[in-house]
């Protein structure tokens, strides 16, 4: 068996920590929304996203309280219906809303050589 030399024990070392990292968080952040929805009753007072929906005005951050059920804001499908108070108005879909897998990353990092660009800096 062959003697690992510092800059190849080194090299082991961190692909094996790359790979570990991308195990442990692949599920902790969501991916990309692909539609959003208007919710109203949850947003905090001048912190909505637009006009009320009794149309006492047009604007965003004119929220006179907490929680009114005629203000609202975007949040990603699916989230709404999780908060106390919140009511979905509508969904719409997100613009250029593509879904991509940790598989999809994977593959858009050996495109662009990541790993050799790691293994370039060791070895030089």
């Amino acid at each position: 068996m062959k003697k690992l030399t510092p800059k190849t024990a080194l090299l082991t070392s961190t692909i094996a920590a790359i790979g570990a990292m991308g195990a442990t968080t692949a599920h902790a952040v969501p991916d990309a929304p692909t539609a959003w929805e208007k919710c109203a009753g949850i947003s905090k007072k001048a912190k909505n996203d637009c006009g009320s929906t009794d149309g006492k005005h047009a604007c965003g951050g004119k929220a006179k309280a907490d929680n009114l059920p005629t203000e609202w804001i975007y949040v990603p499908q699916g989230t709404c219906d999780k908060i106390t108070g919140g009511k979905v108005l509508k969904v719409k879909p997100a613009k250029g809303a593509e879904k991509t897998s940790m598989k999809d990353e994977m593959k858009a990092e050996k495109k662009t050589g990541f790993f050799s660009s790691v293994k370039a800096a060791i070895t030089d």
